[in-house]
């Protein structure tokens, strides 16, 4: 019994201690969150893409054929050049949006998300500001195409002006979600107007579905279809960092409203072991 003792003790004090350590105070998005913020890796990686953007412009601008939208088709070459631009986590920076949620402990809240696009505060994402102002110089019209609602556009176009020192933007340079009654989710319907007017140099954005739809596939065949287009990424197509949310989070969960989304993301890691 007394060799007993001091392994009860052990284990009695063993169990008092993780039945008083406190849970761990974190959030999905803090650390993306932080290194959007912080880190000079995001700075240069976005600064970096746009100045791939840029090193084509010559040869996108001098080649009539030249086109980056898979819509575009026919006698196009004569048509005005433009440039396709996403606005979130593209042209424009939401991270202080996703710190609040992390800040309060809370998933996306739709409601706070239009309250953030009403105050039009965001600042631009590094080097956006730079490359827009290039393209105006060279005669390029840039557009702007969002998931953002329609009811949002006044917001919208204010924060484009302002973030991207672009005062004389017009309106029906920016569409949005909503904005004519094909117009959904999927961005197919406004390229295809776009290119009736524009030859479409590049394309910039975030998620996969600002430069062609995927539907809603797995995980793994979205990485296949990404294959299918190789000739394109960082000539014709632009892919901007954006680690705190995107088409690929909601594959993980089938593009659910599950309630176990947290433990599908744990499901999903490849821990190798």
């Amino acid at each position: 019994m007394n060799r007993l003792l001091p392994l009860l003790l052990v284990l009695f004090l063993t169990g008092f201690a993780a039945a008083e350590a406190p849970a761990r105070d974190t959030h999905e998005r803090l650390h993306s969150v932080l290194w959007v913020q912080t880190s000079p890796e995001f700075r240069v990686s976005c600064e970096q893409v746009f100045r791939l953007g840029a090193a084509h412009l010559n040869e996108a601008l001098e080649d009539p054929f030249w086109t980056a939208a898979t819509e575009q088709t026919g006698d196009y070459f004569q048509l005005p050049p433009a440039v396709v631009f996403d606005i979130d986590e593209t042209v424009l920076d939401n991270s202080p949006f996703q710190a609040r949620l992390a800040a309060d402990r809370v998933d996306y809240v739709h409601d706070e998300w239009g309250r953030w696009v009403s105050e039009a505060q965001a600042d631009p994402i590094p080097g956006a500001a730079h490359f827009v102002k290039l393209l105006r110089a060279r005669g390029v019209t840039p557009i702007f195409a969002s998931n953002r609602s329609a009811e949002q556009k006044a917001a919208t176009v204010a924060n484009l002006r302002e973030a991207l020192d672009y005062p004389d933007l017009k309106d029906d340079q920016v569409l949005l979600k909503g904005g004519k009654p094909e117009w959904g989710s999927d961005k197919t319907s406004r390229r295809q107007a776009l290119v009736k007017e524009y030859r479409i140099l590049f394309l910039f954005g975030d998620v996969y579905e600002d430069f062609v739809e995927l539907g809603d596939l797995a995980p793994e065949q979205r990485v296949a279809r990404a294959q299918e287009y190789s000739e394109h990424w960082g000539v014709r197509w632009y892919l901007l960092p954006n680690p705190n949310y995107g088409t690929w989070e909601r594959a993980l969960y089938d593009y659910g409203a599950d309630k176990q989304v947290l433990k599908r993301k744990f499901e999903a890691l490849n821990t190798k072991r």
